[in-house]
């Protein structure tokens, strides 16, 4: 998201931090590279690194899901054995 505000904003493409934070966009944006074209260049970077970052975050939030649920189903069983087997 970062690298589609600098972008859009036009922000310096020679300052330090712009290029390592377009670098970076442009690497993860690779396997997705020209989802759509359209005629201004803005809008084009917009939507397909918009489009790209928001499969992340999906993919990102299932994986946080799914290990959240694993560590709470891994908690509730130890604790009943322990609770059980301290007190009986």
């Amino acid at each position: 998201m970062v690298g589609i505000l600098l972008f859009v904003l036009g922000a310096n493409q020679d300052n330090w931090f712009v290029s390592a934070v377009m670098d970076a966009g442009r690497w993860l944006v690779h396997p997705f590279d020209n989802l759509f074209s359209i005629d201004n260049a803005k809008a084009e970077r917009a939507v397909n690194w918009g489009i790209v970052a928001a499969a992340y975050f999906l993919v990102g939030a299932l994986i946080a899901g799914l290990l959240a649920r694993a560590a709470v189903g891994g908690g509730r069983t130890h604790s009943w054995r322990w609770r059980r087997g301290a007190h009986v």
